[in-house]
């Protein structure tokens, strides 16, 4: 499995849709090199497969698309954003969500998000 052997400390946006991202360590991985990120793109990637990992890093990320990354359920996969201590806006159009939670906007949960998009 490639990892980034260097550090992008300044880098602010990435746009990584469709790069044939197989699974959700490669977003990790993204955490530790660039640990700075305010927006990350990642749409039409294979990340169902989060509810294996633990969320950390990305301490400044405010921006996230994960459309069409074959999430299904909000309880064991979108849950896990919930880590992200200033995330703003959350993109999960053309995932296969079945039902959000009646908890699911609560402050506690999300604590700074202003903008959710799920379409389609």
């Amino acid at each position: 499995q490639p990892r980034f052997n260097m550090t992008f400390e300044n880098l602010k946006i990435l746009n990584l849709n469709n790069c044939a991202i197989k699974s959700f360590q490669t977003v990790q991985w993204v955490a530790e090199a660039m640990p700075n990120l305010e927006s990350l793109c990642v749409a039409n990637s294979e990340l169902s497969d989060i509810h294996k990992y633990h969320v950390s890093g990305f301490s400044s990320l405010r921006r996230l698309d994960c459309s069409n990354c074959g999430f299904t359920q909000w309880e064991s996969q979108v849950d896990k954003f919930q880590s992200l201590p200033v995330l703003e806006s959350l993109s999960l159009d053309d995932n296969s969500i079945p039902t959000v939670p009646r908890n699911a906007g609560e402050q506690s949960s999300f604590p700074v998000l202003t903008s959710l998009q799920i379409s389609g």
